[in-house]
């Protein structure tokens, strides 16, 4: 069970069924994270070898490295897609990154 903090009372039941499944998960994430790392490094390799961005390999060809890809999973290789969802401190979304520019020239400006 994954609880921990500053609690005077158990968890409820309902609460303790649903974070158990978390066990499971912890014992299968690295499968799930090396087989993406292999299945998205194979597609590196077809993207290279066959001069096609990675953004422009039809569907159709990335069904043949695995068939759980469709139109939505497809958009992970649109780079600016992907960096503009990374919006936590300091990650690499345009809008964070037009932010620190803009507080930085000013802060340089200032210091004249």
């Amino acid at each position: 069970m994954i609880r921990k903090g500053r609690f005077n009372k158990p968890a409820a039941e309902i609460a303790q069924r649903y974070s158990e499944s978390v066990s499971f998960d912890w014992r299968l994430y690295r499968h799930d994270i090396a087989g993406s790392h292999e299945i998205v490094g194979k597609i590196v390799a077809h993207s290279a070898e066959n001069q096609i961005p990675l953004n422009q390999v039809p569907l159709a060809e990335l069904k043949n490295f695995s068939s759980l890809f469709d139109s939505e999973t497809a958009r992970i290789f649109d780079a600016s897609s992907a960096l503009s969802k990374r919006r936590a401190i300091g990650a690499p979304a345009p809008d964070n990154i037009a932010s620190q520019i803009a507080l930085w020239h000013s802060r340089l400006r200032s210091h004249k």
